[in-house]
C-alpha cells in the first residue's frame, strides 16, 4: 500500500513472508521535482518482402526512412521491431561521424540511423533520406540525400539526453 500525507512523505507498507514491512520516504521539494517529457521521433512504415520503407517525423520535419525486411527480429537481417524505443545521438568509431543509436532493441546491440542510400548498406539499422527512387537498378527501392537528413535531424535532437523514436506499422 503506498500512501502520501500532508507532510511530503509517502508511507509504504509491503506484506512479506515474516509480515508487513513499513517504509516512509520523505520527499523535499516537490515543487522542484518535475517529470522531464522525452523527445519523439515518430515513423510510420510499410512492410515489402525486399525492404520495408516508412515516413519520419520530428518538429515538423518530414523525412523518408528505409530498412531491411521484418524477419522478426533477427540480428544484421531485420527492421527494428515496432515500438516505443529509446535512442541517443553517438559518434561511431566505425563510421566516423555521428549517428543515432538505438539504446535497448531486445537480443540487439549498435542498431542505428546512418547514412546511406540502399538495403545492402544496412545491417538491421535504418537510413533516413528526403525521399525514396531507384536508384541503381536492383529493383529496391533507395533512399536519397541521406548524409543531408540526418544531419538536419541530428541537429534537431538534443545533444545530452535520450529521446524516443516510435515505430508504428
Amino acid at each position: 500500500m503506498l500512501k502520501t500525507n500532508s507532510n511530503s512523505a509517502i508511507d509504504i507498507n509491503r506484506n512479506t513472508a515474516g509480515g508487513i514491512m513499513q517504509f516512509k520516504l520523505i520527499v523535499t521539494n516537490l515543487d522542484k521535482l518535475k517529470v522531464k517529457k522525452m523527445e519523439r521521433i515518430i515513423i510510420r512504415r510499410a512492410y515489402f518482402d525486399d525492404c520495408t520503407i516508412g515516413r519520419g517525423s520530428y518538429k515538423g520535419f518530414n523525412f523518408c526512412v528505409l530498412e531491411l525486411p521484418d524477419k522478426g527480429n533477427q540480428k544484421n537481417i531485420s527492421c527494428i521491431p515496432e515500438g516505443i524505443h529509446v535512442a541517443k545521438k553517438r559518434f561511431s568509431p566505425g563510421k566516423q561521424y555521428e549517428v543515432i543509436e538505438y539504446v535497448r532493441i531486445p537480443n540487439r546491440t549498435f542498431i542505428q540511423a546512418h547514412y546511406g542510400n540502399f538495403t545492402r548498406q544496412l545491417l538491421g539499422c535504418q537510413l533516413y533520406g528526403d525521399g525514396l527512387k531507384y536508384l541503381d537498378g536492383d529493383d529496391i527501392i533507395d533512399i536519397t540525400n541521406s548524409e543531408k537528413t540526418i544531419k538536419k535531424i541530428l541537429s534537431m535532437l538534443p545533444d545530452e539526453d535520450e529521446f524516443e523514436i516510435e515505430i508504428k506499422g
